[in-house]
């Protein structure tokens, strides 16, 4: 199976209540949906091909809020520097954490790009682990 990694990196960052996406483990071809779609025809053909056979296909869902949460507060201790390690870390503890984080970073460029970096570090593996689990094994390997 040829898997498109860039895309199932993608599918995995973007994993969220209202998208769902999963992996052919017979093409290596990601198929999804969004709330935002609902209504459309393909859709439903989507979805009723998923049900019609279920061990075709594995549901592609991203690292939980806590694993985000944790690489977050690496990060924060790690990278952020004093003030604005410290700003960082008090995002993630308040309501809504992991938006607050992201918002934090809004305002720092250079740590911005290098938590872009780390997280899609982490979400690489992520996938070859979620691969592993699945007992796949791609004949192309990641382009990372």
């Amino acid at each position: 199976m040829i898997v498109d990694w860039e895309a199932l990196a993608d599918n995995f960052e973007q994993a969220s209540a209202d998208q769902e996406s999963f992996l052919d483990l017979r093409t290596g071809s990601i198929v999804g949906w969004s709330s935002e779609m609902e209504g459309l025809v393909e859709v439903g053909e989507l979805r009723r091909a998923v049900a019609a056979e279920p061990q075709r296909y594995a549901r592609i869902e991203g690292p939980s809020p806590a694993v985000l949460k944790e690489w977050m507060e690496e990060f924060a201790l790690k990278e952020g520097a004093g003030v604005e390690g410290a700003l960082l870390l008090g995002a993630l503890d308040g309501t809504r954490g992991l938006r607050s984080f992201r918002i934090g970073l809004q305002d720092l460029p250079e740590l911005r790009d290098r938590w872009r970096a780390l997280e899609r570090r982490r979400v690489r593996e992520a996938v070859r682990a979620w691969l592993a689990v699945l007992g796949l094994q791609p004949e192309n390997p990641p382009p990372w």
